[in-house]
């Protein structure tokens, strides 16, 4: 009871404050706004969907296969939508993994006092906030849980020599590489123990007894691939970060001593980092790296020679959670370098911290008590400030922004957040700063949002020239294409209109926005009075818009037939480029007197490239100049 009391009055000290808060940054995306947990309905979506699927639209595009972290949200919602529900269960979470650091050190050292200690520091340790704080970082507090449970029973198992634990070995440790990829490689921290504490040889390792817990793990891992392949398409990776062997050496290291230092002195703390790695071999900041990454293999050789168990098993912990991040970089998103990523690496840090105590407790307790105070009142006021700063998006990204000026995504999601509190001038001023810099590669959607912004302010000159330089920075922009389209419809210029709708129609068919504008268009033309249409017409032909093609006989008649009293049907062959795109509300014709001819009817079936027009019977005999625009702001002629 004592144990229980001690959480849940620590968690409840630091972090109870956290209820108070709201959804943030990606809480967005994976709760407010994903109808996919809002019902147990969706319930087999854990399975076979993704945390993203409901942003995005489909799992091909995104990074995380994550099953346990969409059923955690789905249950959760299920009691509450409200965000004190969800950061609720962070600290039930975080709770649960202290115990078991406990249970875990524990079980290790038979050690009451190391314990404590282990437990204390990993519950105090400022970066552990970065986890705490924030919903979308429950998979760090699941996959850690689910390690913790594993490593424990895979003890038990060895210790007790009862195969009855080796099942829930089984089941966490299925249950952790749902929850969070690192998981995977736990096994890696079950040899540990089996070299370290067991005395296991690898010879005896390879007899089926000892050999089992690892095939079957390998079993699960496979069936595990198997899905995220089904769901994802693939691993699951970007290649944003294009480097070498060499560079990506680098990179380990760098990150390896950044993750260490922060481990160290971790203020300050921020939510967002920019990682450019500088190739500075000579630099202090990567020659500083150097020492402590040879200062761990040195400290792993020592604590090896002198049969340190619990030191090996720590930094072999600590290594084993810690390599995902800086092995797998293609892997992880947006943040290359982030606070949250050390979480389970942390119990180890925390373990050893205690060990260091814990002798000094034997010769100068006071020492101790005085720093286990001091340290723990300077962690509680880093801990209580930053659950200030996590209260709202606009907090926590504008103090990373003053850390972090050149963290372009962040400063993009803060103007977005500007611009629909419908404070455009803060908006404005967020996407210029990144505008200004150039340096982003998503810059396409800064630009965008400022013609976004442009035309709602009915400065259409000033959209215009934003969308447009949107569709520079990425040709294949369908939003920026469809925002143009919707701006010419609006100021009635449809032939413009419906060249930019077109176009994002062909980069994505089924783009909703664009399909809805684009009927919204063909609704218009139809609609129109003969001087209205006549207008477009002109305008077809004597605009800026269209220029008439120079490839002849494109399209041919093929028939004619005006028996009908009704009409006259004429079926055209077109020889079109592949995915060229005809607006069958625009063709038209003008007879040679220069009446109009519109169209009672337009058909065009792509498999056979045929166009069928039905026109007024009173044109039986007359001489007609059809156009046929398309896409390309070209039209097509023919003269019958």
């Amino acid at each position: 009871m004592e144990v229980l009391a001690f959480i849940i009055l620590g968690v409840a000290i630091l972090y109870g404050k956290t209820l108070l808060n709201g959804y943030i940054h990606d809480d967005h995306g994976q709760v407010e706004d994903n109808v996919y947990i809002h019902s147990l309905v969706y319930l087999p979506k854990a399975i076979t969907g993704c945390i993203w699927e409901s942003a995005v639209g489909n799992c091909k595009e995104t990074l995380y296969y994550r099953p346990l972290h969409t059923l955690s949200y789905l249950l959760t919602y299920q009691i509450s939508p409200q965000p004190w529900t969800f950061h609720l269960v962070n600290l039930i979470y975080y709770g649960v993994d202290i115990f078991l650091v406990i249970v875990l050190v524990y079980l290790l050292t038979r050690n009451s006092l190391l314990t404590f200690l282990s437990a204390f520091i990993f519950l105090i340790h400022p970066l552990n906030s970065e986890v705490v704080s924030w919903i979308s970082s429950v998979p760090e507090l699941l996959y850690t849980m689910f390690v913790l449970l594993g490593t424990i029973f895979y003890f038990l198992y060895r210790e007790k020599e009862n195969l009855k634990y080796l099942k829930f070995v089984y089941i966490f440790y299925l249950f952790g590489i749902l929850s969070k990829e690192p998981a995977v490689f736990v096994p890696f921290v079950f040899l540990g123990l089996d070299l370290i504490y067991f005395k296991k040889t690898i010879p005896s390792l390879l007899t089926w007894k000892n050999i089992r817990p690892y095939v079957v793990c390998i079993l699960l891992f496979i069936i595990y691939m198997g899905l995220r392949f089904w769901v994802l398409g693939g691993l699951g990776t970007h290649n944003i970060l294009v480097v070498t062997s060499i560079q990506r050496i680098y990179i380990f290291t760098d990150l390896f001593g950044s993750y260490v230092t922060k481990l160290l002195w971790p203020s300050p703390l921020s939510f967002f980092y920019t990682f450019h790695p500088s190739y500075q071999v000579f630099g202090f900041h990567f020659l500083a790296a150097v020492l402590l990454l040879l200062g761990f293999g040195g400290l792993f050789f020592i604590a090896w020679r002198k049969r340190w168990r619990t030191v090996l098993f720590c930094l072999i912990w600590f290594l084993v959670f810690l390599s995902p991040s800086l092995v797998f970089i293609n892997s992880i998103g947006e943040n290359l370098f982030a606070e949250r990523h050390v979480f389970a690496s942390t119990i180890s840090f925390s373990i050893l911290v205690a060990m260091l105590l814990e002798r000094l407790w034997r010769r100068q307790k006071a020492i101790v008590i005085g720093c286990l105070v001091i340290v723990g009142i300077l962690a509680g006021s880093v801990i209580y400030s930053r659950n200030e700063l996590w209260k709202d998006d606009v907090s926590i990204a504008t103090d990373a922004l003053k850390k972090n000026p050149d963290a372009d995504l962040l400063r993009y999601n803060l103007a977005v957040i500007y611009r629909d509190k419908g404070e455009t001038d803060l908006a404005k001023e967020e996407f210029k700063k990144i505008l200004d810099r150039g340096e982003w590669t998503g810059i396409y959607k800064a630009y965008n949002n400022m013609g976004d912004i442009y035309r709602s302010d009915k400065n259409y000159d000033e959209a215009a020239r934003y969308f447009k330089k949107a569709i520079q920075a990425n040709p294949l922009h369908r939003a920026a294409y469809n925002n143009l389209g919707a701006m010419y419809l609006e100021r009635g210029d449809i032939p413009s209109s419906v060249t930019f709708l077109c176009k994002a129609l062909l980069i994505d068919p089924s783009f909703q926005p664009a399909n809805t504008n684009y009927d919204y268009a063909a609704a218009t033309v139809q609609k129109m009075d003969d001087v209205s249409f006549q207008a477009l017409y002109q305008n077809v032909v004597n605009g800026k818009v269209f220029q008439p093609s120079l490839k002849k006989n494109t399209i041919i008649l093929r028939s004619k037939d005006c028996s009908n009293p009704q009409g006259c049907l004429l079926v055209f062959s077109a020889q079109l480029q592949k995915n060229e795109f005809l607006f069958p509300f625009l063709i038209s014709g003008q007879t040679s007197s220069g009446k109009l001819v519109r169209m009672l009817y337009t058909g065009f079936d792509p498999a056979t490239n045929n166009i069928t027009l039905g026109i007024d019977q009173k044109f039986a005999d007359s001489k007609i100049h059809f156009i046929f625009p398309t896409c390309d702001s070209v039209y097509y002629e023919v003269s019958l």
